[in-house]
């Protein structure tokens, strides 16, 4: 059993109650002592005092007796005042010495005085409340007859006799006063050494007890107190040492700051780890730190980390980079909880730094390997599709000359065009994935969108499976490019079909919902935004949940062989989130599939098309000149040739020098067709730009492939004319020249 030592407290409160009795006992025998000593004290003086009160009594007897029969009366009543009064205080004292009342006693002696030296010719007077002594010894027989004498009951030779018949007695009742005053000194004495005795056992007890009950306890619990402090601080060492050797051998710093964020404490640090040191930390914030920039475009937010410090709630896991000497990038993650002491006061952070430098090196390795991954992937489905493209058209191509009627030749041709049609469409869904295909976002009526579309959908999907089209009730508007959405429309439903195969059913419906954008799209403002969501429910197998994540991948598909590209999907993601909105995928096996496609809601009216008469397409630009610029030697022929046909005078450049060098023959044109990204110095922008310098009311078309990379890369909204996007065909090329010479007519006041 483990011994537990008393503690200094306990030890000195027991004592301190067992002292306080023993000084409480002691106090009392002293004042005992004390009032027995004063008691016998008084017996001692009151014992003398009844000597010398017979004397006086005895006296006056005599006095009495002596002028008896003389004319002296006055002196007799004076006498016999005196004697009455000594008997009264004779017999005072003999009641005060029985007792023992102190009181009593100290009254007796108090009164003798006027007794004992009377004044001469001033009688007493005379007690009324006299009780005489009883019994039968001398001195209650001497003070009765004296007290007779006193008060007139005895005179003439009766005075004589009774002096005369006390004299003996009185004699002797004076050795026994005198022997009686001895006894009392000696039994006083007796009874004070004894009181002193005791008196000073209980002083004795009373130093054993402060020396037994406290100071002993009182030492030992202090000694054990000792012990336990010097067992606790040999557990606070090692604790602190096991803390210091943790810290030191751990990737982790440790540190606390102060109530404004300063740093204040920093552990030691590993030495196999490069972590900050204390030089260049204590006493600074953490945004203060050398190399930290709070303008980084690292994805840190500052200042969302002073609101958590500043509201005292724990940090989790913020991340943010250090600009190291020689242009080195270091990162770091930091995790803290807010400290505050006994009466809930703040007192600063305690947390940890942890340099994650190569744990991000890793992940952005990981990330491009995975991009690595895709873009072989996607590659070798594009070279797949591209070279049954091309395997169409070369193939076409050749048997052209060959053919021996015109029926062939026309069917060779019309390969060729589906070929390159089929081409457009792969780079558009490719385009679209990457969210820069080109868009001309217009205000759709959903409703008489999805009206239009039904037709199409069930001759589409064929007779056998089931589309039903739940119309809105009144006009729902959304923001979209028509031709893509067309195509999200038909993959979606071709998608379904699939899934559900011949038999299956399709619905199709549309809601107005006020969602937030889901994480990774929202962007500073994230509150909700109104999106107008179109539902495709089948009634299929679902998608199984180990590929549901890879659906929107592109090239990729669960169909045999030749049966799906595996871009549908992916060119619906793509155009989704690139037109402002989302798409959403409920699945589970067994219970069919539902795929949301959000889409901004627009407040507009739906935007009418231009009408265009496609039957006098060489009217379009006659009596006009053109300017062409494209570097592709092929298809800046091809186009000269459409241009030529809609009836324009083409002049063609090869890059940007050749059009500014036109320009500056000062030359005019009427129109420009102008490729944005052209090989030197200079590109079709600036084409565009020196231009409309020189004649403003010029009408300008872009045309162009991709939109263009880094500094290349051109917001549509920017340019000073359309775009056209590659390959186009006539129609689509004569439709945008209409488009842009209408808008030179009503800019000039001369179109509608």
């Amino acid at each position: 059993m483990r011994h537990r030592t008393a503690s200094p407290r306990k030890a000195y409160t027991l004592g301190l109650a067992l002292i306080v009795v023993l000084s409480t006992l002691q106090f009392a025998g002293s004042r005992f002592v004390t009032n027995q000593q004063a008691v016998s004290a008084i017996e001692i003086n009151l014992s003398g005092r009844q000597r010398m009160l017979s004397q006086r009594i005895g006296w006056t007897l005599y006095r009495v007796s002596e002028i008896r029969g003389q004319n002296r009366v006055n002196e007799r009543g004076y006498y016999k005042s005196i004697l009455a009064a000594c008997v009264h205080l004779m017999e005072s004292s003999q009641r005060a010495l029985a007792t023992r009342d102190l009181t009593m006693m100290q009254d007796v002696l108090a009164a003798g005085g006027p007794c004992m030296r009377p004044d001469d010719h001033v009688p007493l007077q005379v007690p009324a409340d006299r009780a005489a002594l009883t019994g039968t010894t001398v001195l209650a027989e001497f003070t009765k007859e004296a007290w007779r004498v006193a008060v007139g009951e005895a005179e003439g030779d009766a005075v004589g006799e009774i002096a005369r018949r006390f004299e003996e007695p009185l004699v002797s009742l004076l050795d026994q006063l005198d022997q009686a005053t001895l006894e009392a000194q000696e039994l006083s004495t007796e009874r004070i050494e004894l009181l002193l005795s005791l008196n000073w056992l209980l002083i004795l007890a009373l130093i054993v007890g402060e020396v037994f009950l406290i100071f002993r306890p009182m030492a030992k619990a202090v000694e054990g107190s000792i012990e336990d402090l010097k067992k606790s601080n040999e557990r606070l060492t090692q604790s602190e040492g096991r803390l210091q050797d943790f810290a030191a051998t751990a990737a982790h710093q440790l540190w606390e700051t102060d109530t404004s964020f300063r740093f204040s404490y920093l552990a030691a640090a590993n030495p196999h780890t490069r972590l900050v040191k204390a030089s260049e930390t204590i006493g600074r914030r953490l945004w203060e730190l050398e190399g930290v920039r709070e303008d980084a475009e690292d994805g840190s937010d500052w200042e969302a980390l002073r609101e958590t410090m500043n509201a005292f709630r724990p940090i989790q896991s913020f991340e943010y980079s250090r600009a190291e000497p020689g242009a080195r990038l270091s990162w770091w993650r930091i995790s803290a909880q807010p400290v505050f002491s006994a009466n809930g006061a703040f007192i600063g952070y305690r947390g940890t730094s942890l340099e994650i430098t190569n744990e991000r090196e890793a992940e952005e390795r990981l990330r491009l390997s995975e991009r690595m991954m895709a873009v072989g992937q996607l590659t070798a489905g594009i070279a797949h599709d591209f070279n049954n493209i091309l395997a169409v058209i070369r193939g076409n191509a050749e048997l052209l000359p060959m053919a021996e009627t015109q029926d062939s030749q026309d069917r060779s041709i019309e390969d060729i065009v589906a070929a390159v049609r089929r081409g457009a469409e792969l780079t558009s869904h490719l385009l679209s994935f990457g969210r820069v295909q080109r868009l001309s976002p217009e205000t759709i009526d959903i409703g008489e969108f999805l009206d239009r579309q039904s037709t199409l959908l069930q001759r589409t999907l064929g007779e056998d499976f089931r589309v039903d089209v739940d119309l809105p009730d009144r006009p729902v508007r959304v923001l979209a490019d028509p031709h893509q959405l067309e195509d999200a429309v038909l993959n979606l439903a071709i998608n379904a079909r699939d899934a559900a195969g011949s038999g299956g059913g399709l619905s199709i419906n549309t809601s107005v919902q006020r969602v937030a954008l889901p994480t990774g799209l929202a962007g500073p403002d994230s509150r909700a935004v109104e999106f107008v969501t179109i539902s495709f429910q089948d009634n299929g197998p679902g998608i199984p949940s180990e590929i549901q994540e890879r659906i929107f991948e592109p090239f990729f598909t669960t169909k045999s062989t030749g049966e799906g590209s595996g871009l549908g999907l992916s060119m619906v993601y793509g155009f989704a989130h690139q037109s402002g909105g989302f798409i959403e995928v409920d699945s589970t096996s067994g219970t069919g599939t539902k795929i949301d496609l959000h889409l901004p809601r627009s407040s507009q009216n739906p935007t009418s098309k231009p009408s265009i008469d496609m039957e006098k397409l060489e009217e379009i630009g006659a009596g006009m000149t053109a300017l062409l610029v494209e570097d592709n030697p092929a298809l800046r022929e091809v186009t000269k040739r459409q241009l030529e046909l809609l009836g324009f005078d083409v002049t063609d450049g090869e890059d940007g020098g050749a059009a500014i060098a036109a320009l500056d023959e000062s030359r005019s044109f009427d129109f420009f067709l102008l490729d944005i990204v052209l090989p030197g110095d200079i590109d079709g922008v600036y084409v565009a730009n020196v231009a409309l310098e020189k004649q403003p009311d010029a009408s300008i078309l872009f045309c162009t492939g991709f939109p263009g990379t880094g500094n290349n890369l051109v917001r549509q909204e920017a340019l000073p004319g359309a775009v056209l996007a590659k390959p186009f065909s006539i129609d689509q090329i004569s439709e945008e020249i209409q488009k842009t010479l209408g808008h030179r007519k009503s800019k000039n006041g001369v179109g509608c």
